[in-house]
C-alpha cells in the first residue's frame, strides 16, 4: 500500500445537498467533501455487520469455518511421559559410568505398556511413543546400546548401554504440550486442517462454528456478457463474478451468482432487490460512478437503502459504495476487476469475516517491486 501524504478527509455527514462540494486546501488543491479513509469506512462497516447465530457441524465437517465456541483440552498431551526414540528405558543413575550392563526385565510399546517398576540396575526395551515406565528418568537411543558382543540389542536378558544420559533425555514430559483444561483455539478463529487433529485429540467430534453468510453477486452493465458467450463488438466477458464467487467462499461465504443486470433502471432495482432477498450480503459491480449509465447508487436510492458512504480515499476502487436495504448490507464495486479485487478485500471481506465473529485483520506478507510505484496525494493506493 502507498499511502496518501496526509488525511485530509473531512469528518461529518455523507448526504449529498444538490451539486457536489468540493473544498480549496493547502498547495492549491481540489479534494472531495465525500470522500472518506480507509480507516473510517472500516468502522462504518463494523458498525453496521449483524453477528449470524452458530449451529453443530461434525469434525470432518467443520474445516473452513469459524468457531463459535472455545476448544478446551479434555485431558493433558501427551498424557503420560513418552518416549522420543527406541531404545532403552533406564535409571541415568545407572549408566554414568557407561558402558554398563543392564537387565532388561520388559518391553514397553504405544497402547501396550510395560506396568512394573524398574529397579536399579534394570532396563526396559521402549518404543517411539510408549509411556516411559515407573523408576525410569531417562531413554538411551537404540543406536547407543549393545549386547555383550558389540551388535545392537533390541531383546534378549541383558543390554550394554555405551554412552552415559541425562535425566529427561529423549523423554516428553506429560501435559509438555498441552495442560488438561487449557483453552486451545478461542472462538472466532477459523479451522484449518491442521487443526482438525488438534480437535480430534481432544475428543470434538462435533463443535459449534458460525453459520456461514449468504453473499449475492450482480455484476452490472448492458456491455457485459457471460463467460461461455462471444463477445460482440464493444463487449467483455464477465470475470468480476466468477473471482468474486471464489473469494467470497474462501472466506466461508454462500455463495450465488445472479444473471448480468443491463444498463436499465427498472431492470436493475428488481435484481438488486431480488438478491437482497436471498442474502445477507449483496456484491453488485459496475454502475458506480458518476457517468449517464452508472445507475447502482439510483437503483439503491429508489429502493429506500440508507448510503453510508459512497467515496472513500483509495485508488483504485474511489468510487466504492456501501448501503442498507432493511438489515442487508449492499457494497456498490467498481467495475474495473483490479478494483473489485482490492475493495473486496478491504470491504466485503472484512464483513463476511465478522458476520462469523472472526477477525478481520488484513492479512500481510512481502513482495519485492520490479518497477518504480506512484502513489496519489488525496488517496492510498493499493
Amino acid at each position: 500500500m502507498v499511502p496518501a501524504e496526509a488525511d485530509r478527509s473531512l469528518p461529518g455527514p455523507l448526504t449529498r445537498t444538490g451539486q457536489k462540494l468540493k473544498i480549496q486546501k493547502a498547495a492549491g488543491l481540489q479534494y472531495d467533501i465525500y470522500m472518506i479513509p480507509i480507516a473510517r469506512a472500516l468502522k462504518i462497516i463494523t458498525g453496521e455487520v449483524r453477528r449470524l447465530g452458530a449451529e453443530s457441524v461434525g469434525l470432518t465437517e467443520a474445516v473452513g469455518r469459524v468457531l463459535a465456541q472455545d476448544i478446551v483440552a479434555d485431558t493433558d498431551l501427551p498424557p503420560f511421559d513418552r518416549s522420543q526414540m527406541d531404545g532403552f528405558a533406564v535409571r541415568a543413575a545407572d549408566v554414568k559410568g557407561a558402558p554398563v550392563v543392564l537387565k532388561v526385565v520388559g518391553e514397553s510399546a504405544a497402547g501396550k505398556s510395560w506396568r512394573g517398576t524398574m529397579k536399579p540396575g534394570e532396563a526396559v526395551s521402549i518404543m517411539t511413543g510408549a509411556p516411559l515406565p515407573k523408576g525410569a528418568d531417562a531413554v538411551q537411543k537404540i543406536e547407543l546400546t549393545a549386547d555383550v558382543t558389540g551388535s545392537p540389542q533390541f531383546g534378549g536378558d541383558t543390554v550394554t548401554v555405551l554412552e552415559s544420559v541425562r535425566k529427561g533425555q529423549y523423554i516428553v514430559p506429560r501435559a509438555f504440550e498441552v495442560k488438561k483444561g487449557t483453552v486451545v483455539f478461542q472462538r472466532g478463529r477459523r479451522i484449518t486442517p491442521e487443526m482438525a487433529a488438534v480437535l480430534a485429540a481432544f475428543g470434538y467430534e462435533t463443535l459449534k462454528v458460525s453459520i456461514r453468510p449468504r453473499v449475492a453477486v450482480l455484476s452490472t452493465g448492458s456491455e457485459i456478457v457471460e463467460v461461455g458467450e462471444k463477445p460482440g463488438p464493444d463487449q467483455i466477458r464477465n470475470s468480476n463474478s466468477p473471482m468474486l464467487r471464489a473469494l467470497a467462499e474462501k472466506y466461508g461465504a454462500l455463495v450465488e451468482v445472479l444473471p448480468i443486470a443491463k444498463d436499465d433502471i427498472s431492470d436493475l432495482k428488481i435484481d438488486v432487490s431480488a438478491a437482497a432477498e436471498m442474502a445477507d450480503i449483496v456484491t453488485i459491480t459496475g454502475g458506480v460512478s458518476v457517468g449517464k449509465y452508472d445507475l447502482t447508487k439510483t437503483s439503491l436510492a429508489d429502493l429506500g437503502a440508507k448510503i453510508l458512504f459512497e467515496r472513500i480515499r483509495l485508488k483504485p476502487g474511489k468510487p466504492t459504495v456501501f448501503a442498507k436495504l432493511g438489515e442487508k448490507l449492499i457494497f456498490g464495486l467498481p467495475g474495473n476487476p483490479v478494483s473489485v479485487a482490492v475493495t473486496f478485500h478491504l470491504f466485503v471481506r472484512a464483513a463476511i469475516l465478522l458476520m462469523q465473529g472472526a477477525e478481520a485483520d488484513s492479512e500481510s506478507g512481502f513482495a519485492v517491486a520490479d518497477k518504480p510505484m506512484k502513489g496519489t496525494k488525496e488517496r492510498d493506493s493499493y
